[in-house]
């Protein structure tokens, strides 16, 4: 909306937008929840002239004077890799939120402007979850010129359900309103405002993670002990992806298991190469670690990472969707 007050659409398919936000490049993001279109929760880059993924307002386009044309309709039970290679405009989510892992109902966000006053993730982008009333850490990056990357959980416990959040550079801290009215929150407690500090205590965190032309690097914020890390045990993947679909959500489908060739360590000491068979573009990555710990002898804070892949770097493999009996219903 511009200063004269007239409107300009830039944007469809957005199904229940919870929150909305800049990164540090000043690229818009939003938040998108569970529902028809899609399979899990997911912030999604809103870029000038996209289709983000929910075709109910396709009508609209007859009806505006919207960017570009009406995108083509997506094929029901679908895959998101797969209508990208068919629906031009569909950008798919910078980052997959997996239900009731990371969260449930994804909303509001900010990137970190404190210049690493608040710890030690300046520019990441941070993102509250509103049923679960916590934050989670986002660290993307641009490959072939979309975003991807992996989100990591960050902090728990808040009185409500979590909903804006804004970082304060001056104060070095980030302030979180949350409400629990109309939808439940594990914060019981009917409205909050609470302002989060570091405690000057760097964690022992995996910092971020870049693909690679075969597998992951994953960078620490500590040096790390080559014994427990070089261990292909203590090293747990898979992945998945969901149906792209006008049902509500959707099961993880297309499940796999990638084979870890090989595992070194960076010349810095801070970082781990994981080499791996095949990369399937579309899947989100799920890692999980085990007796991790920094060459202080700190332990991991959090064990668990999920890195959603868009773009490859190496060969592109889609892979081949498996057969889904939709019509089964949820056990009670």
């Amino acid at each position: 909306v511009g200063e004269d007050g007239k409107m300009i659409p830039t944007t469809s398919g957005i199904r229940s937008p919870g929150g909305i936000g800049f990164n540090a490049e000043g690229d818009v993001f939003y938040s998108d929840n569970q529902g028809k279109w899609n399979g899990t929760s997911s912030v999604k880059h809103l870029k000038v002239g996209s289709f983000q993924g929910a075709p109910v307002g396709n009508p609209g386009y007859e009806l505006t004077n919207a960017i570009g044309q009406r995108p083509v309709e997506p094929i029901e039970n679908s895959r998101v890799a797969i209508e990208r290679t068919k629906i031009k405009q569909l950008v798919p989510p910078a980052c997959n939120m997996p239900h009731m892992k990371i969260g449930k109902s994804t909303s509001g966000m900010d990137w970190d402007k404190t210049e690493g006053k608040f710890g030690p993730f300046p520019t990441q982008l941070f993102v509250n979850d509103q049923s679960y009333s916590s934050i989670a850490r986002l660290a993307l990056e641009k490959v072939n010129g979309v975003y991807q990357g992996a989100c990591f959980p960050f902090l728990e416990g808040f009185g409500s359900g979590n909903l804006p959040l804004t970082f304060d550079k001056d104060q070095a801290c980030a302030f979180v309103g949350g409400t629990n009215r109309g939808w439940g929150a594990k914060g019981n407690k009917a409205g909050s405002l609470e302002r989060v500090n570091w405690t000057g205590k760097t964690p022992f965190e995996v910092h971020h993670i870049k693909i690679t032309k075969e597998g992951f690097i994953l960078n620490f914020t500590e040096a790390i002990s080559s014994k427990a890390f070089l261990n292909k045990e203590n090293l747990v993947i898979n992945a998945n992806t969901w149906l792209y679909r006008s049902a509500y959500g959707s099961p993880e489908v297309d499940i796999t298991t990638p084979t870890i060739t090989d595992l070194k360590m960076g010349d810095d000491n801070k970082s781990l190469i994981i080499t791996l068979d095949k990369i399937y573009k579309g899947h989100t990555y799920n890692f999980e670690f085990k007796n991790y710990q920094s060459d202080k002898g700190n332990k991991l804070l959090h064990t668990k990472a999920y890195y959603t892949v868009n773009e490859v770097l190496g060969q592109e493999f889609i892979h081949p969707p498996e057969v889904v009996d939709t019509t089964k219903k949820k056990k009670k």
